[in-house]
């Protein structure tokens, strides 16, 4: 019997979602775009064959469209839990409304929030980085 020497893992990797839980048409654009919905169907039939996938966010998720900003994160945050994310890391505008706002989000996730430079009174908040990482 051969030994496997590797492991296939898939990576599903999304960035500057903006609270876009739903489709848009950016400008003058033609068509739309985004939207979680969409982006949810397309990692589920992927786990359905290769189930060593990965759901990762680079940052800027929560906010900046009239749902993230009037629930302050809280909507987006549950689809990516829904959706089932492995992590995030923080982008420019996880920072948009105060630190206890970012605190609530990162207890709200069913995923860990990770940042290597992120300070708040002189100390990195224990929500954040390595020691957050749940299993």
């Amino acid at each position: 019997m051969k030994k496997k020497l590797f492991q296939v893992i898939t990576v599903f990797a999304t960035s500057d979602i903006h609270s876009h839980l739903e489709p848009y048409k950016p400008g003058e654009g033609k068509r739309e775009i985004g939207g979680l919905a969409r982006m949810s169907q397309i990692v589920n039939d992927m786990r359905a064959v290769q189930p060593n996938t990965l759901l990762v966010d680079a940052g800027d998720a929560p906010y900046n469209t009239n749902i993230g900003n009037l629930f302050e994160g809280k909507s987006t945050i549950d689809v990516m839990n829904a959706m089932k994310y492995d992590a995030m890391v923080l982008g420019n505008h996880d920072f948009d409304f105060p630190y206890p706002v970012l605190e609530s989000n990162a207890e709200r996730a069913s995923f860990p929030f990770l940042s290597a430079n992120t300070l708040y009174e002189g100390a990195q908040p224990e929500f954040l980085g390595p020691m957050s990482l749940r299993n």
